[in-house]
């Protein structure tokens, strides 16, 4: 039984980033045929540091678990919940549009591979701090830039989409989120 398609979008943004940062690591990310994130803790004496590891063998119970006993004033939930999408809900054969910044789409590919995680892909990255172990397979394809995201979801990472020839919005499953 196949699953109903879902758009996702992705952001290439990150703390400090200067334009071509960004667009050297989407880049990457299309040489390696790969779309992948990292949640760090935002406050407190984890700053910088990685919220999860591995997630590959992690039960979504374990990771709401997890989720729960973490202090919430050190940490953008709104990722917790990008990183949530990423491992429990893309599924192969789901379209992934990467964006920069609120509404520039840099591209769209088609997933290939579910979750995984993978600390050794960005060794090669020269991009200095990116580290983004949690991944999945993507299919990047050429894609026309003139289509805008209507408006973006700030803090969000990865969301679902409704898509339509020329702009794109967010989901109604992503519009309850965001009144959470």
């Amino acid at each position: 039984m196949t699953h109903k398609i879902t758009n996702w979008c992705m952001s290439f943004s990150f703390e400090n980033a200067k334009n071509n940062d960004i667009k050297k690591t989407f880049d990457f990310c299309c040489d390696n045929g790969i779309a992948a994130m990292e949640t760090y803790y935002k406050d407190g004496p984890k700053k910088g540091e990685s919220i999860f590891g591995n997630l590959d063998n992690t039960s979504q119970n374990e990771f709401n678990n997890h989720y729960d006993a973490l202090n919430k004033k050190d940490i953008k939930p709104k990722q917790i919940l990008s990183m949530e999408d990423l491992r429990y809900r893309v599924k192969k054969d789901d379209i992934i549009y990467a964006r920069k910044g609120c509404n520039e789409i840099l591209g769209k590919g088609t997933v290939t591979k579910p979750y995984y995680n993978d600390e050794s892909v960005f060794n090669e990255c020269d991009i200095k701090g990116i580290h983004w172990p949690h991944m999945f397979g993507v299919t990047w394809e050429e894609y026309s830039r003139d289509v805008k995201l209507s408006s973006g979801i700030r803090g969000r990472i990865l969301f679902e989409l409704d898509v339509d020839s020329k702009t794109m919005s967010y989901s109604d499953a992503a519009k309850q989120i965001l009144k959470k």
